[in-house]
């Protein structure tokens, strides 16, 4: 792969040749800038990307398309590390402005105007490494003014209206089974077979998501899959963000990094630069239970009973189902 290749890509995937040309034009100045430092464009280092995108912000050109296309490249090009690399230092944008967004809701636009003003957010393209720190002065701020409650409602991660396909698939199997805990083992043997699928699909990407020893552990592991009900609660435990790293590590700390999924607490576990309050974890805690609020059609209560960020190798919450209130299955069996 090389970036005349990659315009012809763009072209034939439809991409209008003015966007088409920008895109090549970011491309080229990586490969100028790595020029000057005898590196090829496809033998770039993750240490020498780090420092590219460093320049990028320097320079004020740390565009949201200066990432994108990078990450495309060398998603084309077979450079995994990178393209997961990548993948983590875009997936951040806008998420400290849609927390404030969601905090102004409940405090009043004067009141989430003065954390807006502090700029607390960080630069597009900023290392993940660094993000920590940022998450820490951000809690921070927000602690300094407003309760505890008025957090953990801002920092719930809300769809606002916009529910995934895959909810309308899970509720279409809820709908079809006879009970909450027949839906959840219909849906953990569903995953199961499209995790296999992608694993024997002989994909790149097989060793690092699906390799077969993760698979065998969590074909066994349904509160992984989907959940396990016990009594009014349904318990979930967070898939790794990289299971084949995180089962072929046997460091505590790197185990820690690969359970948690939120790319703004990660590093702190390798770098100890932030402590993060435990609170931040409403954000993984309401997408978990947002699913289940949406196959029962009413709000639920959910809660962290193991984490990263408190110590564990895994994340595990717990969606109260609110005893009286659940459904009665379509046996006339309440779930």
């Amino acid at each position: 792969m090389n970036p005349d290749l990659f315009l012809n890509y763009a072209l034939q995937m439809g991409v209008p040749i003015p966007s088409a040309n920008e895109y090549l034009d970011i491309l080229r100045s990586l490969e100028q800038w790595l020029a000057k430092r005898g590196i090829p464009i496809n033998d770039i280092a993750l240490k020498d990307l780090r420092k590219y995108l460093k320049h990028l912000i320097k320079t004020n050109q740390n565009t949201i398309d200066s990432v994108l296309v990078l990450k495309e490249y060398y998603f084309l090009a077979g450079r995994t590390d990178l393209m997961v690399f990548l993948s983590e230092v875009s997936d951040y944008l806008l998420d400290f402005e849609n927390i404030v967004d969601h905090l102004e809701e409940y405090v009043g636009k004067v009141a989430a105007d003065e954390i807006r003003f502090m700029d607390l957010t960080p630069p597009y393209g900023t290392d993940p490494n660094e993000l920590p720190v940022y998450t820490e002065e951000f809690l921070r701020a927000l602690y300094k003014s407003f309760p505890e409650d008025i957090i953990r409602k801002s920092l719930s991660n809300r769809n606002d209206g916009i529910i995934p396909a895959s909810y309308e698939m899970e509720r279409s199997l809820y709908q079809n089974s006879a009970s909450m805990d027949e839906y959840l083992l219909a849906s953990a043997r569903m995953k199961e077979i499209r995790y296999f699928g992608m694993r024997f699909a002989k994909s790149r990407w097989g060793d690092l998501f699906f390799p077969e020893e993760y698979l065998r552990f969590v074909s066994q592991f349904q509160e992984m899959l989907s959940g396990v009900r016990r009594d009014g609660t349904i318990y979930v435990t967070q898939e790794p963000l990289l299971p084949g790293r995180y089962r072929k590590t046997k460091s505590f700390a790197r185990r820690r990094y690969y359970a948690c999924q939120d790319p703004y607490v990660r590093a702190s576990f390798l770098n100890k630069k932030a402590s993060i309050s435990v609170v931040w974890c409403e954000r993984c805690v309401s997408r978990c239970k947002q699913k289940f609020e949406y196959l029962l059609e009413r709000p639920l209560t959910a809660e962290v009973v193991e984490c990263a960020i408190m110590g564990d190798t895994l994340c595990r919450f717990a969606i109260h189902l609110n005893g009286s209130t659940v459904p009665q299955d379509r046996t006339g069996i309440q779930d």
